[in-house]
């Protein structure tokens, strides 16, 4: 019949010790599982549908069978719950109220297996509690009597067997099926458990003295690690004194250091000032030193005593020290006392010479007027407007001279290879061919035609002197092209008017040179002397000329349809950046030029020679400016940074300008200026060290260290030095010799 109504049974759980055997199909055990069973099941108890049997019992003789509708659902937590009972490393037990095993978990049946107990199905609570070899029968009728009638919630029981004490807890509990009153057991080996929290402990006191020793070994590697430290620092410290050594003898060695100090005065009092801001010590001797030498200044820009210094204190010889006063300083009184007292000695002569007018005896300026022979020129049987015109197309030669010129990465060019290829035009071949290219007239509606007429009138206005040309002209405009294009446009120095104003300035800083330095027109009462008062009068006359002779005609005028703004001040860039030329002014320039410090954020991209520079568009405009003089003055000082060749040709010619200057002194009766006296040449090399040491050194150094992509320029400059130097050494030690 159960058969015939049962469409599915699913034997879900079969308890045999413990175990719980698998789900099978009933149709293929229904024969065995009835034969066992020992329960008056009836076919009432059935119900049609889908059925699970579920047998309690023992192994092969079963107790109980229940059929249960498998349509019911059993609760998860209930399923998870019991598995993690039967999973548990506890031992844990079920008995019924007379003291016999209804389940034990998988754990617990190990255990008793392991122990020799078999027949499972029988045990009793007796059975579990041994002590010494021995079952305690009384001790299980007193745990069940506690649990089940003196309705204790727990129970528990020490029992010492086989050298180890078992501790059981037990608790009242229900057999869900029968339901029926229960006793939970779980035991514990409480040696076992000591054992283990004695290794705990055992563990734990090592890892303590573990702990301890590391500390201790961290406390010494602590202290290995600070007298490291302090070694590395140590020999560091060294390492840096033996490099700052080494520099300072490669320096002495390159670059010998003058006794001479070329601070000014204002220098001292802002680095007095800010060592005081840095809260540095100030004694009481260093001011009172400063206050004197500022009480005795002149000019608080100028080196504190600089002649005393470069006469007697500089190791340079008497003419080439008095050379660079004249240069650098020049105090036009004491020169003209000078030239006075050399005039003296020639006074009867003069009384016995026919008498001339007082203007017919002020030397004229002109060239014709003075016996200077021209220097060769480069002939050709083109007329001299060969190259005006804006559409003439450029011989291959030249074009490639100017394309290598105008290149803005490479600082060498031999400006005497382009004055060959453009016909003795190198000036306004040059100055054509980078402004009509630069942008700049498109900007400012500059016509190309008046631009290229302006430009050939500034190269006609230079003389052919030895160095003072328009070859040395067209140099300086190349050195002030890259310059611009080597940080002045790239650190926001200038804006597109006062490039104009730097190029143009450039293109005319020695226009309409006579060959004859200032010093020479103011003892001679020259007319360009008298019309600036004796200051600057070569750069007054230079950028006043070339002033002139752009607005003289409207071919060259080229300014004239520029807003007024603009030209005001392309025409006062034009006047600073010329004037401060004058090496007289040269400590007052870079004097202030050292105060400059860049405020911008420095540039996340490092220029082509790995540098980083710092913005310097947020300056004031008169710093800017200041800037741009500097960067005149080293495009001035250019040939400093040829190639040795070059270099040396430029210092010949200069030297030629000197003896002219020096024959002309000498035939007006004059002392002739140190080093100007052709007769006497020994001091050139010990001038142009001194020149180096003195003022070139210092001046492309700390522009490079505002402006570092013209690094390359100062690299020249050094190399150029360096030879000086060592040619100086060859010849005191041949002059050691003789």
């Amino acid at each position: 019949m159960l058969c015939q109504t049962t469409k599915r049974l699913y034997k879900t759980c079969l308890v045999d010790g413990g175990r719980t055997c698998h789900r099978v199909d009933p149709r293929s055990a229904l024969s065995q599982t009835f034969s066992a069973v020992r329960s008056d099941v009836t076919a009432g108890d059935l119900h049609d549908g889908p059925f699970s049997l579920i047998v309690h019992g023992r192994r092969e003789t079963f107790l109980l069978v229940q059929f249960v509708d498998s349509g019911q659902v059993v609760e998860p937590d209930l399923l998870r719950a019991g598995a993690m009972q039967m999973q548990t490393p506890i031992h844990s037990y079920l008995f019924n109220s007379s003291g016999l095993l209804l389940l034990a978990n998988t754990t617990a049946t190990s255990s008793l297996k392991a122990r020799g107990m078999t027949d499972l199905a029988n045990m009793q609570l007796a059975d579990l509690l041994i002590e010494e070899g021995r079952r305690q029968p009384d001790a299980a009728e007193q745990a069940l009597h506690s649990i089940l009638v003196d309705k204790q919630p727990a129970y528990r029981i020490t029992l010492r067997n086989r050298g180890r004490s078992i501790l059981f807890e037990m608790w009242w509990a229900e057999d869900l099926v029968l339901l029926e009153p229960a006793v939970l057991v779980n035991s514990f080996d409480i040696t076992s458990q000591k054992e283990v929290e004695q290794q705990l402990e055992d563990a734990k006191r090592q890892l303590l003295i573990q702990n301890e020793h590391l500390e201790l070994r961290n406390v010494q590697l602590e202290e290995v690690h600070e007298a490291t430290c302090q070694e590395k620092a140590r020999l560091l410290e060294e390492q840096q004194g033996l490099q700052d050594r080494l520099k300072k003898a490669l320096e002495l060695h390159l670059h010998p250091k003058t006794s001479v100090d070329t601070a000014t005065v204002a220098d001292k009092i802002i680095s007095m000032f800010d060592d005081m801001l840095q809260g540095k010590v100030i004694e009481m001797a260093d001011v009172l030193e400063l206050r004197n030498a500022a009480n005795g200044a002149k000019d608080l820009r100028q080196p504190v005593n600089f002649q005393e210094q470069l006469m007697h204190r500089s190791g340079l010889s008497q003419d080439v020290g008095a050379s660079m006063i004249e240069l650098l300083q020049g105090d036009s009184h004491s020169s003209a006392r000078r030239w006075a007292s050399s005039m003296s000695s020639k006074r009867t002569v003069e009384r016995l010479r026919p008498r001339r007018s007082t203007m017919d005896a002020v030397p004229s300026l002109h060239r014709n007027d003075i016996s200077i022979a021209p220097t060769p020129r480069i002939t050709s049987d083109e007329p001299e407007d060969a190259i005006v015109q804006v559409d003439r197309p450029l011989v291959p030669e030249l074009e490639q001279l100017l394309q290598a010129a105008s290149d803005t990465s490479s600082f060498q060019f031999d400006m005497f290879q382009l004055c060959k290829a453009s016909i003795n035009k190198p000036l306004s071949a040059l100055g054509f061919f980078v402004l009509s290219g630069s942008g700049l007239l498109q900007m400012f509606n500059i016509p190309e035609q008046k631009l290229l007429n302006l430009l050939s009138r500034i190269e006609e206005g230079y003389p052919d002197n030895p160095y003072h040309n328009r070859v040395h002209a067209a140099s300086v405009f190349h050195m002030m092209h890259l310059l611009i294009h080597n940080g002045l446009i790239q650190q926001g120095v200038l804006d597109g008017i006062t490039m104009i104003g730097c190029y143009l300035a450039a293109l005319c800083h020695d226009y309409d040179h006579s060959g004859f330095n200032n010093d020479y027109l103011i003892k001679t009462r020259n007319p360009l002397a008298i019309t600036y008062n004796d200051i600057s009068p070569n750069e007054n006359h230079h950028v006043a000329g070339a002033y002139t002779m752009l607005m003289s005609s409207p071919d060259y005028y080229f300014s004239k349809d520029m807003a007024v703004e603009d030209r005001n001040i392309l025409r006062a860039a034009m006047i600073e950046l010329v004037l401060a030329t004058d090496m007289k002014k040269h400590f007052s320039v870079l004097s202030q030029f050292q105060m400059i410090k860049p405020t911008g954020p420095a540039s996340s991209q490092p220029d082509g020679h790995g540098h980083i520079s710092a913005s310097l568009g947020d300056l004031a405009a008169q710093q800017k400016m200041l800037i741009a003089q500097v960067a005149l003055k080293c495009a001035d000082l250019g040939h400093l940074a040829s190639q040795h060749e070059l270099h040396r040709r430029w210092v010949d010619a200069l030297t030629e300008e000197f003896f002219r200057q020096g024959d002309q002194e000498r035939a007006k009766g004059m002392h002739v200026s140190p080093l100007m006296d052709r007769n006497e040449t020994a001091g050139l090399i010990k001038s142009q060290v001194g020149f180096f040491e003195i003022v070139a050194l210092p001046l492309f150094k700390q522009y490079v260290e505002l402006l570092p992509m013209a690094q390359p320029v100062l690299d020249a400059v050094k190399a150029n030095y360096q030879y000086w130097h060592h040619v100086h050494h060859l010849h005191d030690g041949c002059s050691k010799d003789v």
